[in-house]
């Protein structure tokens, strides 16, 4: 399955193919409630933005 949630048409500009494989991947984590899905960590790198450490 992951293969197919991982193509990538042409007519798409790299930022916007890059979005809609980040959104594929939301949409099949609430399909099927596998929260750790993910698509070469394009979930992961997104939500692992570095935090600011409180003083």
């Amino acid at each position: 399955m992951a293969s197919e949630l991982n193509t990538v048409f042409p007519w798409y500009e790299p930022a916007t193919g890059r979005l809609e494989l980040y959104n594929r991947v939301l949409l099949w984590r609430a399909l099927t409630g596998d929260a750790d899905f993910d698509l070469d960590h394009w979930v992961t790198r997104v939500s692992n933005r570095p935090q600011e450490v409180p003083a």
